[in-house]
């Protein structure tokens, strides 16, 4: 049985203490298999700026565990505004360069704090 790894390193996304304090980790992993939590940019900007910094977010936590983006299989991307998103999508996808995942995008009503344009699961 593979056993369950679950970390919260710290990457200048949501802070590490409200993570902690509600019980939740940015990476899990099962055996070499790894989900990561929603990833939102709190340094504020538009969409093409909270964009760079998820995938700056994401690159760090990959590399918390040894990883790459090559090793990302799947994305999906919750917003508040899809005309932008669907405009500068490509900040957070032109990193990819072998090759993309699948994704979905998903507009919402609302994220978890009304500065919030877009949140990315990995």
């Amino acid at each position: 049985m593979s056993m369950i790894k679950r970390s919260t390193p710290e990457i200048g996304g949501f802070p590490t203490k409200l993570l902690n304090d509600s019980h939740m980790a940015s990476l899990v992993g099962v055996g070499n298999l790894y989900f990561a939590s929603g990833l939102a940019s709190f340094q504020g900007g538009d969409m093409a700026a909270q964009l760079g910094d998820i995938r700056r977010q994401l690159v760090a936590l990959l590399a918390s565990e040894g990883m790459t983006l090559t090793n990302v299989v799947a994305t999906t991307t919750y917003t508040t505004d899809m005309p932008a998103l669907l405009e500068h999508g490509h900040v957070l996808f032109e990193a990819f360069s072998e090759g993309h995942p699948t994704s979905s995008y998903i507009e919402v009503k609302g994220l978890a704090a009304p500065e919030l344009l877009v949140r990315s699961s990995f």
